[in-house]
C-alpha cells in the first residue's frame, strides 16, 4: 500500500487519469451487468487489478500495462467515432443506435482519445521518475 501511495504522489495526474478511465469503464460494466452481460464488468475488473498491480510495483511491466491501457482507450474512442460515421452514412434509424451517438457521446469519445494519448505520453515520464 505504501508503494501505491508513493507512485501516486510521484505523478498524481497520470494516476488520476488512470483511475478515472478505469472507473468509467467499471461504471459501464456495472450497467451492462444489470441487464445480464457480465463480460464488460469482468474486463473492467481485470484492468483494475492490473492497474493496482502496476501502481504497486516499479517494474517495466507496469509501464507496459499503462501504455497498453492508453492504446485501448484510443482504439475505443476512434472505433466509436468510425461506427458513428458508418451509421450516419447508412442512415440507420434505430433509436438505440441514435442515442449512442449524440453530441455528448461524441465528446466522450474524443475525450477518451485525449485521455489515452495523455496516458501514453506520461508513461514515459513515469519510467524516468520511478527508475
Amino acid at each position: 500500500m505504501r508503494q501505491i501511495k508513493e507512485n501516486i504522489s510521484v505523478l498524481p495526474f497520470l494516476s488520476l487519469a488512470l483511475v478515472l478511465s478505469v472507473i468509467g469503464f467499471l461504471y459501464k460494466g456495472i450497467s451492462y451487468l444489470m441487464i445480464g452481460s457480465s463480460i464488460p464488468f469482468m474486463l473492467g475488473m481485470i484492468i483494475l487489478v492490473l492497474m493496482v498491480y502496476g501502481l504497486n510495483h516499479r517494474a517495466r511491466f507496469s509501464r507496459r500495462i499503462f501504455r497498453f491501457w492508453g492504446w485501448l482507450l484510443i482504439f475505443w474512442g476512434v472505433s466509436r467515432l468510425v461506427m458513428e460515421l458508418l451509421f450516419v452514412l447508412t442512415s440507420i434509424t434505430e433509436e438505440h443506435i441514435q442515442n449512442q451517438f449524440t453530441i455528448g457521446q461524441r465528446l466522450l469519445s474524443v475525450g477518451v482519445i485525449f485521455l489515452g494519448v495523455y496516458i501514453i505520453r506520461k508513461v514515459r515520464f513515469y519510467r524516468e521518475v520511478t527508475v
